[in-house]
């Protein structure tokens, strides 16, 4: 998380000493310090709203010594749509993207990370809302078996990556952000609980996250070494806690694990009494995905303008506003400013009492695109 502010770095669990070695959490740091908000977001149009909930599938060949490598998958915005293909396009890899019918206007001028991604040579294939429901929906998210009516592109040699990466391929990646996180709190951590808060979608990074730290904590108990008190909390961003459930439910059992629901992470909940609209409501207090919301653009502007860490509005701010409606629901006294309180209201909330880390998914590039989208809603001046 890219932070000036110490007090807020310290609350979420940035800390390093001067002979710490590199780790990925100080990459991404140092990536987002490089960073200058006032003009690498100010008119960046990324089409990002585009394929936040029209996943999309591709296949890669896994043959690196051909020139023309072929991917098909999934995933939720054209962000991530860019940024997958970047890797590809330089191994010279084909890179197909099954999505819902794009809008007209930005069929007739792409912009941003779709634009990108066409430029790169991504090969876009559009499907009707009810075509992509038959071959992508369901009550479990993407399956992780390609649909049979997708033929690969090379039968036996093409991955097929579902909506959100929920897939096995996924499994690597979230080993070693386990084991960075696990590294980096077992130097630093000073004996507090944490709790690493994770924004979900496909809630792919939380469930996996979680299967790996558990292995990793069980694994140093037996070794005998000290014991540390790391929690991963999930925090729904697309649905509610239900689908939330249903989706690393199924993962998992996807994935080799049981499938079990005492074998998924926390799930973060919205205060029952909260003053919430009739779509929220129905939620249970979750934010619809991808509609702009007035408690949504309060916590960008907060994060942003009082602590300078800049949150995407689909993922972030949504995570960051309830996790805020938690801190402000506790009393300060009893412990350091870095635990914002000794216990909540709820003492079953899963941050209650604990350091938080923050594990942030990416999104920036769409910051400009959603906030044109909040213009249009009205809820920002459109002089602004």
């Amino acid at each position: 998380v890219h932070s000036k502010n110490e007090e807020l770095k310290e609350m979420m669990g940035i800390r390093r000493t001067d002979d710490d070695e590199d780790s990925l959490l100080d990459i991404v740091q140092r990536g987002l310090d490089e960073l200058d908000p006032e003009t690498d977001f100010e008119e960046e149009d990324t089409g990002n709203d585009l394929l936040s909930m029209d996943e999309a599938a591709f296949i890669l060949e896994l043959d690196d010594e051909k020139d023309q490598d072929q991917q098909q998958g999934s995933t939720g915005s054209s962000f991530s749509q860019y940024s997958s293909f970047t890797g590809h396009r330089y191994k010279k890899k084909r890179f197909v993207y099954y999505t819902k019918k794009i809008p007209r206007y930005l069929r007739k001028q792409p912009n941003g990370n779709l634009l990108r991604a066409m430029s790169l040579g991504m090969e876009i294939v559009e499907l009707s809302n009810v075509r992509y429901a038959e071959l992508f929906g369901g009550d479990y998210g993407g399956s992780p078996i390609a649909p049979k009516e997708i033929k690969a592109p090379i039968p036996g040699r093409s991955l097929w990556i579902p909506q959100g990466g929920a897939c096995g391929v996924a499994v690597p990646g979230a080993r070693l952000l386990a084991k960075e996180i696990l590294t980096f709190w077992a130097k630093q951590g000073r004996d507090v609980p944490l709790s690493v808060c994770v924004p979900g979608g496909t809630c792919t990074t939380g469930m996996l996250l979680h299967r790996e730290m558990t292995a990793l904590l069980k694994q140093r108990e037996a070794e005998g070494q000290p014991e540390l008190d790391i929690q991963i909390v999930v925090v729904p961003c697309v649905g509610d806690d239900t689908y939330a459930m249903r989706q690393m439910m199924a993962l998992d059992e996807n994935t080799g694990g049981p499938g079990r629901a005492s074998d998924t992470p926390t799930i973060l909940r919205p205060h029952a009494d909260g003053n919430y609209g009739s779509s929220r409501r129905r939620l249970g207090g979750y934010f619809v995905f991808g509609e702009p919301a007035a408690a949504i653009l309060q916590t960008f502007q907060e994060m942003k303008e009082s602590h300078h860490v800049f949150l995407d509005l689909l993922y972030g701010a949504p995570a960051w506003s309830l996790l805020l409606q938690h801190w402000r629901a506790t009393p300060s006294n009893g412990v350091g400013k870095a635990l914002r309180g000794k216990r909540y209201i709820d003492d079953s909330c899963p941050i209650a009492g604990r350091q938080v880390m923050y594990v942030h998914s990416g999104g920036q590039e769409g910051i400009a695109s959603q906030l044109t989208r909040y213009k249009h809603k009205g809820l920002i001046d459109s002089n602004e």
